[in-house]
């Protein structure tokens, strides 16, 4: 990866700041951009196209979870975490249940650099396994086709085969006939 791209999404300067620092405590080369709106964060995620989202869960007049969906219509297996400052049991698995790949609280930043790490681990997981389906359908519909293509020419050498025997029989039949007139017809020679 030649760079880390990291949109960070906050309205307060200073956790923008802090969460900024925290994260490029990774042993990437990190560049950032930072949205501290509604308005900001989709012109920003238009035109920067991260690698991986930094949401605070509430901004004036716009949530993380918001950011979230507005994010994943757009890159729906994008890596997002939400970055906090207090976060109840319910909130935490509905986040996780909404998509967000993880969420950090801001008095724990140092624990941003390895929900990160995990966030885009998760993320290339899905992907590979996305791949992996892909070619699995691939292959299934490929296999399908060949299927029908093999089926289609069995059952076509299977109707000439029926239709071979079909003229043997006739034929042998018409040679019993034949061979039948022919011994009758020497049999009635020989009794003239």
């Amino acid at each position: 990866m030649e760079k880390l791209k990291i949109l960070v999404l906050e309205d307060n300067h200073s956790d923008a700041e802090l969460v900024k620092y925290h994260a490029s405590t990774l042993d990437f080369d990190c560049e950032f951009r930072h949205a501290n709106s509604r308005e900001s964060f989709l012109e920003t995620l238009e035109n920067f196209i991260p690698d991986i989202i930094l949401s605070d869960y509430n901004l004036n007049g716009y949530t993380g979870m918001q950011a979230l969906e507005h994010c994943f219509s757009i890159f729906p297996n994008m890596p997002f975490i939400i970055v906090t400052g207090t976060l109840g049991d319910e909130l935490a698995v509905k986040i996780i249940k909404d998509g967000a790949n993880d969420f950090v609280l801001k008095k724990n930043l140092t624990q941003l650099p390895m929900a990160i790490i995990r966030a885009l681990r998760e993320t290339e997981e899905k992907r590979q396994k996305l791949v992996a389906e892909y070619q699995l359908k691939d292959t299934l519909t490929n296999l399908e086709i060949l299927v029908e293509e093999r089926t289609r020419e069995l059952s076509e050498a299977n109707k000439a085969l029926k239709d071979e025997v079909m003229e043997r029989i006739l034929v042998s039949s018409k040679l019993q006939e034949r061979n039948k007139e022919i011994t009758d017809n020497a049999n009635q020679g020989l009794k003239n």
